[in-house]
């Protein structure tokens, strides 16, 4: 049986539960109804402003389940960087080797200063015989290279500025639809 102090201590945890939740939905509801309502980009620009764009792609992606407009487009445009998100993480983060001219053909290296651990697991039908850890294998890989060739640079240039046209198409379309 709970005692006195007891009830009033846990009445006053859930009381306390209770207004919380209460008061995070009154967040959420100021929150919706000063992006939809606002005139001023300011608001939304200070809300997303120190988001990674991978976060803002993921936010897309959320308000793509409630607003379908372009939703196709931007899907695609969101695929389309995630593809080119790790040359253009080692593009901007990497180490650039200079570049290597070899007949017609010019490449260069670019290293990352990153430690990758890699544990594969053991073989299923091998614990099933009473070997266990034994055939796990663990490795740690330091320092890798990516090569490539100027073709190849100008080829994930041309992806973006692709990507780019394909965005300056979709605002347009928002602004003509929303009469901004």
């Amino acid at each position: 049986m709970a005692t006195q102090i007891e009830i009033e201590f846990y009445s006053e945890v859930g009381l306390l539960s209770t207004k919380f939740a209460i008061s995070e939905q009154l967040i959420q509801e100021i929150l919706c109804l000063i992006i939809s309502k606002s005139t001023n980009d300011t608001i939304t620009l200070t809300m997303i402003e120190d988001m990674s764009l991978w976060k803002k792609l993921d936010l897309l992606k959320k308000i793509l389940k409630v607003h379908s407009f372009w939703e196709k487009d931007l899907l695609s445009i969101i695929d389309r960087l995630d593809k080119v998100r790790f040359e253009r993480n080692l593009f901007i983060h990497g180490l650039w080797k200079k570049p290597i001219q070899e007949g017609n053909k010019i490449t260069v290296s670019v290293e990352t200063k990153k430690i990758k651990f890699k544990e594969d697991k053991p073989d299923p039908e091998l614990v099933k015989q009473g070997y266990s850890h034994s055939y796990s294998q663990r490795t740690w890989h330091f320092n890798s290279y990516k090569t490539y060739t100027l073709k190849q640079i100008k080829s994930i240039v041309f992806e973006i500025n692709s990507i780019i046209i394909q965005q300056n198409k979709i605002i347009e379309d928002i602004k003509e639809k929303f009469e901004i």
